[in-house]
């Protein structure tokens, strides 16, 4: 599951050249430092041991940092995704009714609380739309 704050660091990472150009430079470094830490200290006397690849700090702190990496792309790949849906004409109809329509009708209801029916002609012909989205003549049938 991914988080709004999570999103909206993304968001603002990925909105910018510059952004995801410093994220790219921060991972190639840190995977780097990283990666040279775990051979420095698995190497002793110019061999390599192994056998204590688990017990030294760095594999942890790679382990660490590949979660962390893994959690960004998952959420740029959510807000990818997301992006992608709008040009579904379905997905988007769908969208509008789930996030918009409530809204719409809400607007609505206050104006008609107040008096004013100006809008009621043209916010049926969008209820009218959204039963009937192949509807060429504006709702009017």
């Amino acid at each position: 599951m991914v988080t709004k704050l999570e999103e909206r660091i993304v968001y603002k990472i990925n909105e910018h050249p510059l952004g995801e150009t410093i994220v790219f430079g921060i991972s190639v470094i840190g995977s780097g430092i990283l990666c040279g830490s775990f051979v420095n200290e698995l190497t002793v006397n110019s061999v390599v041991e192994w056998e204590n690849t688990f017990k030294i700090t760095p594999t942890y702190l790679i382990i660490g940092y590949l979660l962390l990496i893994y959690r960004y792309n998952k959420c740029v790949y959510i807000q990818k995704t997301k992006i992608s849906n709008f040009g579904n004409e379905e997905f988007l109809l769908n969208y509008i009714r789930k996030e918009l329509l409530p809204e719409i009708v809400a607007l609505q209801k206050e104006k008609i609380k107040n008096g004013d029916l100006s809008g009621f002609k043209s916010a049926s012909d969008i209820l009218k739309n959204f039963e009937n989205p192949d509807n060429k003549d504006g709702g009017k049938n």
